[in-house]
């Protein structure tokens, strides 16, 4: 067994992973798990399955026709490396190969566009030094300064709300706080399905008397156990 992190979502729950023949074949909560409180969502249990689905890449491809769109600025590679076939749209390659064909097309866009033709998209589930490596790399050697990704996407107006109201875009306090709240206020957030580990404490401290109000133009769980739910017309 393996104690870890779900990186399913933001709420990050301590999990542990059994493992059987050198695969995970279940996930559960920790039983004394600070953010989970020993429950895990559908998610957090079942999101693994992906690590042995059939539809999983399993081997380094390219396009057949991005090596014939840009033939000339391959042809070396393509004279040097061997392409398996793999089926009618892709060749099969080595890691080696895949990787040079990448920094070969790259530096060609450079030359050809500068720096700011590039934009490079993080993911937010990356631990904090791979997301690290990956900025570094878009700034010092493609010297892009168009760095993004969905977390921003995502949380832009929460962050932008809490800067101006709280003085910091970002959570200042922990989950279990939630319990110690005299009134709660969930704005835009459908946090049974979003958070549902999150939600359990909103909803539990709201059974407990904590005062609760939803402003969301959706009727969604949490509206519907609401003291008051104030459903804001779209661009009002």
């Amino acid at each position: 067994m393996i104690d870890s992190v779900c990186t399913y979502c933001g709420v990050g729950c301590d999990i542990q992973a059994h493992i059987e023949n050198g695969y995970i074949n279940k996930i559960s909560a920790s039983p004394n798990g600070k953010v989970s409180q020993g429950k895990l969502c559908i998610k957090g249990k079942e999101g693994y399955h992906f690590l042995t689905s059939e539809k999983r890449l399993k081997t380094n491809r390219v396009k057949k026709s991005f090596l014939q769109n840009n033939i000339e600025l391959f042809k070396v590679l393509i004279d040097k490396n061997k392409f398996e076939e793999f089926n009618q749209e892709y060749f099969s390659i080595d890691l080696e190969t895949a990787t040079k064909l990448t920094a070969v097309k790259l530096k060609s866009i450079l030359n050809e566009n500068g720096s700011n033709s590039i934009a490079c998209i993080g993911g937010a589930r990356t631990n904090c030094e791979s997301a690290y490596v990956f900025q570094k790399f878009c700034r010092e050697v493609l010297k892009s300064p168009n760095i993004d990704n969905c977390a921003r996407v995502c949380h832009s107006p929460s962050l932008a709300g809490l800067k101006a109201t709280v003085g910091e875009g970002a959570a200042t306090n922990p989950f279990d706080d939630i319990y110690e709240a005299e009134f709660l206020l969930v704005i835009g957030s459908n946090t049974t399905e979003a958070h549902p580990i999150v939600a359990n404490r909103i909803l539990k401290a709201h059974q407990n008397g904590v005062g609760l109000a939803v402003v969301d133009v959706r009727e969604i769980q949490l509206s519907k156990k609401a003291n008051y739910h104030l459903s804001i017309p779209p661009e009002s």
